[in-house]
């Protein structure tokens, strides 16, 4: 028995524009969680309780979060998780924001590739859509 499931919502055509809006929020939100996560590294450094054992168990999550927010990009992701994990342990090191410049070499330094990449992942999508359930 062969079942298909169709979206509610099928578009019609495939719109560029939207798809840059859509890259533009994601790439806003990744920058905000990138801020988030250097500030509390820096706050957990700067706050004298928690000493060495708050900076341990924050860069466990420092390197988890880094990789969780990259995650589209595997060997870029597993390079800054690693560099950041790095940093953290060692001391005084930990003002170098890895997740901030993660960010600025994912948008800034390489933005056309990045952008090319999201965009043909939609078209991907948006054509298997097109595909399987018209």
């Amino acid at each position: 028995m062969n079942i298909k499931v169709t979206p509610r919502k099928l578009p019609k055509s495939f719109d560029q524009e939207k798809t840059v809006k859509e890259f533009n929020r994601h790439k806003y939100q990744q920058l905000l969680m990138s801020v988030l996560l250097d500030g509390s590294s820096i706050f957990t450094d700067a706050t004298p309780t928690l000493g060495q054992w708050g900076n341990i168990v924050s860069t466990l999550v420092y390197g988890a979060a880094i990789f969780v927010i990259y995650r589209k990009r595997k060997f870029m992701a597993v390079i800054a998780a690693i560099s950041g994990t790095s940093v953290e342990l060692l001391t005084d090191m930990d003002m170098i924001p890895v997740a901030m410049l993660t960010w600025v070499y994912a948008y800034i330094v390489s933005s056309h590739k990045t952008l090319d990449s999201f965009y043909e992942e939609k078209r991907k999508n948006f054509d298997y859509l097109n595909n399987h359930y018209l």
